[in-house]
């Protein structure tokens, strides 16, 4: 309907000149997507801060590698120890670091995610949303305008992690009606 007519041409005229048709599945927006509906747009490179408790050391690695391979600069906030270590010290780290702008974004790894992304939420200006799949990854930017990443190394595999990380930072925040 007319609704969702108007809410398109938001959508499109905030994102800029997006190619797009009407196929299924085509996502207005996209930078990064692995369906062959989406078409790449240009990469647009950034800082980012990532943390991690004794739990995701090796997620830390795999994700700031895969971030780096897209051009972005990791800024470690993380552990490097597999001795015990207190998740919330790292959430903090990174969420004190976007909050700064030191980093442009933060995306931080503990066993489940809640715990740091809780702790990460604690300090003024962050909005860190705790995913555990890409679809809410997408709509915590484009919806809520989430500047931190957080997921557990104990709860999805690192190839969705990978996925996950890719739809959260290939999503802008369509402002509009979400922008209250």
């Amino acid at each position: 309907g007319q609704d969702s007519t108007n809410y398109r041409s938001v959508v499109e005229e905030h994102l800029g000149s997006v190619r797009s048709n009407d196929s299924i599945g085509r996502i207005a927006g996209m930078r990064r997507h692995p369906c062959p509906w989406c078409v790449p747009l240009e990469e647009e490179t950034m800082r980012i801060g990532v943390g991690n408790d004794h739990v995701a050391l090796v997620y830390k690695e795999e994700i700031s590698r895969h971030l780096r391979e897209q051009g972005h600069e990791i800024v470690d906030y993380g552990t490097d120890s597999p001795e015990p270590t207190d998740y919330a010290l790292w959430g903090e780290r990174v969420a004190e670091a976007v909050a700064s702008g030191e980093v442009e974004r933060g995306i931080v790894i503990c066993g489940t995610g809640e715990g740091i992304g809780i702790a990460a939420n604690k300090v003024p200006g962050i909005r860190c949303c705790i995913c555990s799949e890409p679809f809410s990854a997408r709509l915590s930017r484009q919806h809520n305008d989430a500047n931190m990443l957080a997921f557990g190394a104990r709860v999805v595999g690192i190839e969705v992690a990978k996925m996950i990380v890719d739809e959260w930072m290939s999503a802008e925040f369509l402002g509009w009606r979400h922008q209250r």
